[in-house]
């Protein structure tokens, strides 16, 4: 029997163009991810940032304290007991970090 009539049960090719593509997709899929997970803290810090300032600005005036404080009544009024109960869960969750 001769080798060419031989078979292995597992044949393993270096093919170099496969390999070298391969590698340079890894290499822009973890570039893409760094680049997106950047933004993402950026836009999480800039949030945060308007957060602060738009509670300060409605702090600071009366009469949008007014009616912002009028607004969050009537959307308490308009939630369902299971969100009445979520919410509240929530608040405790972060006046209890906000003590730490």
């Amino acid at each position: 029997m001769s080798e060419d009539n031989k078979k292995s049960w597992f044949s393993f090719e270096v093919n170099i163009p496969v390999l070298l593509g391969f590698v340079v997709a890894l290499y822009f899929m973890y570039s893409g991810h760094v680049a997106t997970m950047e933004n993402a803290e950026k836009t999480s810090a800039l949030l945060s940032k308007y957060e602060t300032l738009l509670d300060n600005a409605i702090a600071n005036d009366p009469n949008v304290l007014k009616t912002y404080k009028a607004n969050m009544k009537k959307v308490e009024q308009s939630m369902s007991p299971e969100e009445k109960r979520l919410l509240s869960l929530l608040l405790n969750v972060q006046q209890a970090n906000g003590s730490q």
